[in-house]
């Protein structure tokens, strides 16, 4: 089966009717009592449509001073340092407020607890570092 220029794929079907594997339709002959037959192939278009509608912005009360502002790593890297580059800002143009920090596996949702703590919060500031 050397040497075969490839134009469709289908699959062997032996002399008592079996599948018996993959294989390629060419447009040489193939020397073998093997026959080849073709089945049908949906090409589907890998283009979606975006179906999102319009979302508000989440309400903001003001300043932040005195709130309790929370901040979830998902411990990738640099996430750490970017969340705690983003909190020394907020206390530069913001003031005083309470932190509570949590981290979560990043291919995973947060664990139960960390969420509970996080839900205390005024404010959540999550990290998505690479």
């Amino acid at each position: 089966m050397t040497g075969m220029e490839i134009v469709a794929a289908g699959y062997w079907v032996g002399d008592s009717g079996a599948s018996l594997g993959v294989c390629l339709e060419t447009h040489k002959t193939v020397k073998s009592s093997w026959e080849v037959r073709m089945g049908q192939i949906e090409v589907l278009s890998p283009i979606g449509e975006a179906q999102a509608g319009d979302l508000p912005l989440a309400r903001r009360d003001g300043s932040l001073s005195g709130k309790t502002i929370g901040f979830l790593n998902n411990r990738k890297a640099n996430a750490g340092l970017l969340l705690e580059q983003v909190e020394a800002l907020l206390h530069e143009r913001c003031g005083d407020f309470a932190v509570i920090k949590g981290e979560k596996n990043a291919s995973l949702g947060a664990p139960k607890e960390v969420m509970a703590r996080l839900s205390t919060c005024d404010v959540v500031v999550a990290a998505i570092g690479d």
